[in-house]
């Protein structure tokens, strides 16, 4: 997504996010992609085939709203496709069909805040990082905040490579 392929760290995002870990994942998703191309040419050159890999998150302001543009083959008009999206009514849904040769956009209130992985549902793609992390940041109340962990979750220990600074160190276990 955004030409970035999502990396899954060892570490559950949600732990790290919880605990405030260092080095699981950073927060530099892009908004848009970082390269625009035809998407509806007969063939694509060499060099799309490649894109970053890490384990980029994007994080979210409680109450933000989101739009999402999933494009299969054929290039979505920011001026002028929006002027036909459904707001009056819109399906309220968790799951989005890119139709072949065309694309769907996803327009949400985010009001639950957590970490929430997006992703596609082909496991050959989900493999292929074709998912990315939203962290949705807690609201002003607690009826709008995340619940702390459960006390009965396990703590990190030294064997998950956690420095006292909360820095995680894949390398070193």
């Amino acid at each position: 997504m955004n030409n970035v392929s999502f990396f899954n760290p060892s570490i559950d995002v949600l732990d790290a996010y919880y605990r405030t870990m260092k080095n699981v994942y950073t927060t530099d998703f892009p908004s848009f992609p970082t390269y625009l191309f035809n998407f509806t040419a007969e063939s694509l050159s060499d060099d799309l085939s490649y894109t970053s890999i890490g384990t980029r998150v994007k994080v979210l302001e409680y109450n933000q709203t989101v739009e999402v543009v999933y494009q299969g083959t054929s290039n979505f008009d920011p001026e002028k496709d929006p002027l036909n999206y459904n707001l009056v009514d819109p399906p309220r849904e968790n799951t989005v069909t890119v139709p072949y040769g065309g694309w769907a956009a996803m327009r949400f209130r985010e009001d639950n805040p957590g970490v929430w992985l997006l992703h596609c549902h082909f496991d050959s793609h989900f493999i292929w990082g074709m998912s990315t992390v939203f962290i949705i940041k807690d609201g002003p109340t607690n009826e709008t905040s995340m619940l702390p962990p459960p006390k009965y979750m396990p703590k990190c220990d030294d064997s998950m490579a956690i420095d006292n600074t909360g820095a995680y160190h894949p390398s070193d276990h």
